[in-house]
């Protein structure tokens, strides 16, 4: 059996750390660290029982590990830019 996606990996994460019960992934982006090049992900979870209330993002690297969200990595994947 294949090993768990990155995106899968982070939306457990999420689902944990935020107490999220059957969580639907609504959003996933990459980005690229300025720092070291190395791929960043940020993946964005709601409850199924809930779609339309509050959603929940985590950021991962590229082995799937949290990182602590700065505000350079939160520029990374503000879209409004």
């Amino acid at each position: 059996m294949p090993a768990k996606s990155i995106i899968e990996q982070a939306a457990a994460l999420a689902a944990k750390t935020h107490k999220v019960k059957a969580p639907l992934i609504v959003d996933s982006a990459e980005a690229r660290d300025p720092k070291t090049g190395k791929p960043v992900h940020r993946i964005t979870v709601v409850s199924a029982a809930n779609a339309n209330g509050p959603a929940y993002a985590v950021t991962v690297d590229e082995s799937g590990a949290p990182l602590a969200v700065t505000p350079t990595l939160d520029q990374l994947f503000d879209r409004a830019s």
